[in-house]
């Protein structure tokens, strides 16, 4: 008598081969999702560094950190103008949710809620997701001896960056709500300002070693961190949104992505605009 339907094994072949596909589909999708992203990182900060070379070339000049002046000559200002913001609609913490500031593959801002009565805002005009080169903008560099090339402009970094802390009254922990209505601690990251290299924020800087024509990081052994979670985030180095390595632009306009295996004298050395070292990022 002839039977209609399947077996058992024939059922679990067939499960098991379904199962296989989706697997392999869904690793495929996962793929051209990271490519996605990783293209559109690109363009972030392919896009603010020609910004900052179109500012150079309409004004004559490197535009220059400032912020500590309350000036309205300050590249990010600058920048913010270029990209169309109304500076003088802007909230306290002036631009750390304007969208060219932004990278939404950051996993910073979902991880610290962007609720004001939970974090201090109010003066973290540097928690963005970029930042960049202090060594060149912080003073006014108009010649980069090093060649524009060789020397990294701006980068990814996460905004928010630290350990999550609770702040104590008393007895335990103080809770508050968030957007949602759930019960959060109360948290607190650094705050920075939009660049990196920077000792008045106790970064990580090169230190040339005249006898090697190379840069050391001021902590051996530092680079940068390939996709940390936010709350194990050292704010002193840069972060990347991705494993896969840093996204940089460098001050003739050109993306590199570095990898996490870079080694520190490369990596120290693309940092500096006039110390003469050669270095290769590809």
């Amino acid at each position: 008598m002839k039977r209609n339907g399947y077996t058992l094994i024939e059922a679990i072949i067939a499960f098991a081969t379904v199962s296989i596909m989706t697997a392999l589909l869904l690793g495929t999708v996962q793929k051209v999702r990271q490519t996605a992203r990783r293209v559109a990182l690109q363009n972030q900060v392919r896009q603010l560094s020609l910004a900052v070379i179109q500012i150079e070339g309409n004004h004559g000049l490197m535009p220059i950190q400032y912020e500590y002046k309350n000036t309205d000559a300050s590249l990010t200002v600058a920048l913010m103008s270029h990209f169309c913001y109304n500076i003088g609609l802007l909230s306290p913490d002036r631009y750390s949710r304007l969208p060219a500031f932004v990278n939404p593959s950051d996993p910073s801002y979902d991880f610290y809620p962007d609720n004001p009565s939970l974090i201090n805002l109010s003066n973290d005009n540097g928690n963005v997701s970029f930042g960049f080169n202090h060594l060149i903008f912080g003073t006014r560099h108009n010649v980069i001896d090093d060649g524009r090339s060789n020397t990294v402009m701006c980068s990814e970094r996460y905004a928010r960056c630290g350990p999550l802390v609770n702040i104590c009254l008393w007895v335990g922990p103080v809770f508050n709500q968030d957007e949602h209505g759930n019960w959060v601690p109360l948290t607190q990251y650094s705050a920075r300002s939009a660049y990196f290299a920077d000792l008045v924020y106790s970064d990580v800087v090169p230190v040339f070693d005249p006898a090697t024509r190379t840069s050391r990081g001021s902590v051996p052994g530092l680079t940068f961190q390939p996709n940390p979670r936010p709350d194990v985030c050292d704010p002193r180095v840069l972060q990347s949104s991705t494993t896969s390595g840093l996204v940089v632009a460098l001050m003739d306009g050109s993306v590199r992505t570095i990898a996490p295996t870079v080694a520190p004298a490369v990596y120290w050395s693309s940092m500096t605009p006039d110390k003469g070292e050669v270095v290769n990022l590809d």
